[in-house]
């Protein structure tokens, strides 16, 4: 199950909605508009296309090459991020939604997809971390749900860390740990 089934289809087909045309016409109203700048574009749409046939090292070098002009730009950095993980490239892909995360706490798939990353580390109380996070980002949100729901499941299966059944969040574990301290 270390695929994470092939990590929920890596967050259920959210990345080709992250990777939208990052140059939206208003017509087109996408679900997610990217904030990229003028002078970027070309190499966002390059960095999208290369993605888009799977050549994600020339992806990652065109998203690397944005980043130049434009270094903390979120939807580059999360899609440099999605590449990173597509090659392998875990500790890259964890840094780069680290800084896109760093730029906007509220980017629910940064958060999600660096939870799945995790995962893939064995890093089960980060993945959560950032899982949880997310919802909060977004409660409605019933692909996050579905998402975390796998991820628990997965890390059930892979460690047995968490027992069957109901799960406690990291904050209603301490609060439960705490409340068994003061007993």
């Amino acid at each position: 199950m270390k695929s994470f089934l092939l990590s929920v289809l890596l967050f259920s087909a959210a990345s080709a909605a992250r990777c939208a045309d990052p140059a939206p016409t208003p017509s087109a109203a996408p679900a997610f508009a990217p904030n990229v700048p003028a002078e970027v574009r070309p190499l966002a749409q390059e960095a999208k296309d290369f993605y888009d046939r799977g050549n994600y090292h020339e992806a990652e070098r065109s998203y690397e090459k944005a980043l130049l002009s434009a270094p903390n730009n979120v939807f580059i950095l999360s899609n440099l991020g999605l590449v990173l993980f597509k090659l392998g490239k875990l500790k890259g892909s964890e840094e780069a939604f680290k800084k896109a995360i760093a730029e906007a706490p509220e980017d629910t798939f940064s958060r999600t997809t660096l939870g799945i990353v995790y995962y893939q580390e064995a890093r089960y109380d980060d993945a959560i971390d950032q899982l949880t996070k997310a919802r909060e980002n977004d409660p409605g949100n019933a692909q996050l749900r579905g998402v975390e729901r796998e991820l628990r499941k997965a890390i059930d299966l892979d460690q047995t860390k968490y027992p069957a059944g109901d799960y406690l969040t990291p904050l209603e574990e301490e609060r439960l740990q705490n409340a068994v301290i003061l007993q």
